[in-house]
Order: structure tokens, then C-alpha cells, then sequence
């Protein structure tokens, strides 16, 4: 029986320890050698029901280190939850149980009542909380992304003083998983996380409210938690996902008037975010506008503009979609150019809008003055600013529009500089002579030193903006 005892007090010793699945084998041991002491069992008189016996023995054993296994192994959250893992690694059981008591505890009840998404908070036992702390920053990795989780938090606490008081302190850091995506935005979505961390890189947990409100505390990581969520989900261009956290946490941190520095951070930059997300929300939309041409699109397009408008500070794109949204849902050209003339007005270093601009002119009026106003302004985007990505949408929105207007021909001339600047000398050369044909003005003599030149362009196979005195 001492053996036993003896057996059974190792063990529970090694409870934390990887050597705990040496206890049941050294059990199924010892029972095994009484067994067959007591029975004075050999090879020679052993019985099926001996043998029946012992081999019950190591099955059980079995089952023990099973179990054990299954039920140390690391947590995993199931496809449907949002999975936030907490691994903090403690020098003393007693600072472990005052941080779940009064930091852990309420940070599971926030983020489990958050209607926001179906979130599952789980804490890191302290025997697997040693074996974190111990590998690489890969391996870390790799293990929170084999968990499920979305978000890990991780660091450690110790007792320590603030103040002339005891307290205890808890370092922070974390680690987000995402859909995979480009090294850049991996890099900016690390930076992002660095930034929203800082102010609870250091956490000072008080045995009484007299530092810091736990509540207020508990909520800086909630909010802290959710915009680095938010900042994923953008990131891997799930607006919708994004904008749902931030608008929650936008109104949440409002009604917090304490200073603390974790809710100044954020109250700076959930903002941005938010502005950002209904940027890429309105463009969206937009783009689903020019795939089906249903207008009810343009409608959704509007009210991500509006939303835009609501945060404060507004941008270029603000500008540039209303103009989008008024001249498509409308052809409201006032409208439109009042909008990009904000841009001008603003002194946009971005030249996207300089290209509406044009577009708009020329659309208001075909007249000598705007076909020469348009190659000029043509000249200098294409030759000081070139950008493939926009000129091909400025190609499709017009290819797009004649389709419904097929008797807006100075569009053609648009279409004509920009196959040019291309390289697509035959197809700008086919868009150049529609123009002309069907033009019915009679060309000045700046229009026609302009459609003179853009020909002999095309004919000598070189982009008309590279010299224009010809």
C-alpha cells in the first residue's frame, strides 16, 4: 500500500509535468508485479484467466494515458466560433488565480455576451502555458493556427510593485490568423496590431479599483481584441465582417470619457478604419453597378458615401464617388463636377480625379476649346502619371457609356489617346477616324494640329505625349 500512496503522490506531483505518463505505467506495473506475487503466478501455472487479468491491467493503463492525452492536448475552436486563445505563463500559482480572478474571467464574459460574432474564449493550462513559452515564433504560430483561433493573446505575470503597492503585472503580446494573403499586408497588419498593443503591452492589475477600473480595463482589451479582428478581416477583404466590429466598437467607445491610454489609441484610429472600410464598401458596390448595370447598386454605393460623411474627416474617394454615383445614377454633370472640383479645390496630390474631370468637360459639351483642353490634359496625366490600372477603368467606363450613348463621339477621342498611349497604335488609329467622322463641328486650328499629330502618332508607331510640337 505505501507503494501505491508513494506512486500516487509522484504523480500528482508531475500533474504539469510531460512525465505524466509515466504514472499510470508505473501503476499498471506495480499491479501487475502484486499480481503476480500474490498469486504466486509463473510461467509455467499461468491461467487464460491470469493472463485475462493482467491484460486488463495495461488495457486500463491504456485508456488512463489516452485520456490523459485527449484531455492535455491544446485547445481547439470549432469552424463556426471566433476563437480568442489567452496563454499566460505565471511564476506562481497564486498570481495565475488573481489574474483569471480579476483580469480573465470578465475579458471570457465580454467577448462570450458580444452579439458582434460568435466568439469562444479559452485559457492555455499552466503545464501547456510552459511548453508556449518555450518554443520558437514560428512554432507559436503554427500552434494557435492549428487551434482554430483567430486572435492570441499571450505573455506573462508576476508579481511586482507600482506605486509603492503590490500588484500584479501582465505583459502582453499578440498574434492574429488570416486567410493568406500578400507579405506586404501581412507587414501592415503587423504594424497595426503593434500600434493598437502598445498601450496594454503592461498591464498592472491592483488587489483594489484605486489604479485602474478593471471594468474599464477589461473592456480596452475586448475593444483592443476586436479592432485587431476587424484590421484581419480587412486586410483579407472581408468588408462586410470588418465593418460590422467596427461600427460596434465606433459607438461603444464614445461613451468612454476616461483617459485611459488603450481607448485614446483606439478612438483615434477605429475612426480611419471605419472611413476606410466604407471606401472600399462604396467601391464595391460600384463595381457590381458596372458587371450587372442594375442601379440599385448605385443605391448601396450612397449610402457608404453618406456613412463616409457621418465619421468626419473626409477623403478624395469621398469626393470622387459622389461624383461616380451623381453622374451615373442621375447624369446629374453638375453635380458630378462640383464634387471633383472639391478635389481641385483640396489640392489631391492623387491624379485619379484630374481624369474625371476631363471625362466630364468633354461629356458637358463638345466643343474646339474641351477637345483641346482634353488632349493637353491628356498629355500630361499620360506622360508625368502613367497608370495602367487607371486608364483601363477610364477605358471601360467610356466603352460602357456609348453603349447607352452612342452619340457622345468625343469619347472616342478619349479612347484614341488612351489605345496610343498603349501601344494599341491600330485600334487608337480605328477610334481617332470614328471621331472625325462623325464629328460636326468645324475643327479650329489647335483641334486639327492635335488630330494631325495623334495620326502621324500612330502611323510612326510612338505615343503621342513623348513630343507634341510636331
Amino acid at each position: 500500500m505505501d507503494i501505491f500512496n508513494t506512486a500516487l503522490s509522484w504523480i500528482k506531483e508531475q500533474e504539469k509535468s510531460k512525465y505524466i505518463y509515466l504514472g499510470p505505467l508505473i501503476i499498471g506495473l506495480l499491479a501487475t508485479i502484486s499480481y503476480i506475487a500474490n498469486h504466486d503466478i509463473n510461467l509455467a501455472n499461468m491461467t487464460k484467466t491470469n493472463i485475462l487479468i493482467v491484460a486488463s491491467i495495461w488495457f486500463l493503463v491504456i485508456v488512463i494515458c489516452v485520456a490523459l492525452r485527449w484531455t492535455r492536448r491544446f485547445p481547439r475552436f470549432k469552424a463556426n466560433e471566433c476563437g480568442v486563445l489567452f496563454i499566460i505563463d505565471t511564476y506562481e500559482e497564486q498570481d495565475r488565480k488573481i489574474i483569471e480572478k480579476y483580469l480573465l474571467s470578465d475579458v471570457r464574459r465580454k467577448f462570450e455576451s458580444s452579439l458582434l460574432y460568435n466568439a469562444k474564449v479559452l485559457f492555455l493550462p499552466e503545464y501547456q502555458t510552459k511548453k508556449f513559452s518555450e518554443m520558437t515564433k514560428e512554432e507559436r504560430k503554427q500552434i494557435i493556427s492549428k487551434s482554430g483561433a483567430k486572435l492570441a493573446f499571450y505573455g506573462e505575470g508576476k508579481t511586482g510593485h507600482y506605486k509603492q503597492k503590490e500588484v500584479y503585472k501582465l505583459s502582453l503580446g499578440s498574434v492574429v490568423t488570416h486567410d493568406n494573403i500578400p507579405i506586404q499586408l501581412s507587414r501592415y497588419l503587423s504594424a497595426e496590431m503593434f500600434v493598437v498593443m502598445k498601450p496594454i503591452s503592461q498591464i498592472i492589475i491592483p488587489t483594489d479599483d484605486t489604479i485602474v477600473g478593471y471594468d474599464v480595463l477589461t473592456a480596452s482589451i475586448k475593444y483592443i481584441a476586436d479592432y485587431i479582428l476587424a484590421a484581419a478581416f480587412f486586410r483579407t477583404e472581408h468588408y462586410s465582417d470588418a465593418q460590422k466590429i467596427l461600427e460596434s466598437n465606433y459607438v461603444a467607445l464614445k461613451s468612454i470619457s476616461r483617459n485611459i491610454p488603450a481607448i485614446a489609441t483606439l478612438k483615434n484610429i477605429v475612426p480611419i478604419k471605419l472611413r476606410d472600410t466604407y471606401i472600399l464598401l462604396a467601391d464595391s458596390a460600384y463595381k457590381k453597378f458596372l458587371e450587372s448595370k442594375d442601379k440599385g447598386f448605385l443605391d448601396e454605393m450612397h449610402v457608404y458615401i453618406e456613412k463616409q460623411e457621418k465619421i468626419g474627416k473626409t477623403e478624395q474617394s469621398y469626393y470622387v464617388q459622389n461624383a461616380l454615383y451623381y453622374f451615373c445614377k442621375e447624369r446629374n454633370v453638375k453635380k458630378a463636377k462640383e464634387y471633383i472640383k472639391k478635389c481641385e479645390e483640396e489640392k489631391y496630390k492623387e491624379f485619379a480625379w484630374q481624369y474625371d474631370k476631363v471625362f466630364l468637360n468633354l461629356y458637358a459639351s463638345m466643343t474646339n476649346q474641351t477637345i483641346a483642353a482634353s488632349y493637353r490634359k491628356y498629355k500630361t496625366l499620360l506622360r508625368k502619371n502613367p497608370d495602367i490600372n487607371i486608364e483601363r477603368e477610364v477605358e471601360e467606363f467610356i466603352l460602357d457609356l456609348l453603349d447607352f450613348e452612342p452619340d457622345k463621339i468625343q469619347m472616342k477621342w478619349l479612347l484614341a489617346m488612351l489605345m496610343n498611349a498603349r501601344n494599341e497604335f491600330i485600334l487608337s488609329e480605328e477610334y481617332l477616324s470614328q471621331f472625325v467622322n462623325e464629328l460636326n463641328i468645324e475643327c479650329s486650328k489647335e483641334t486639327q494640329k492635335y488630330i494631325d499629330h495623334l495620326r502621324r502618332c500612330n502611323s510612326d508607331k510612338r505615343v503621342f505625349y513623348e513630343n507634341s510640337s510636331k
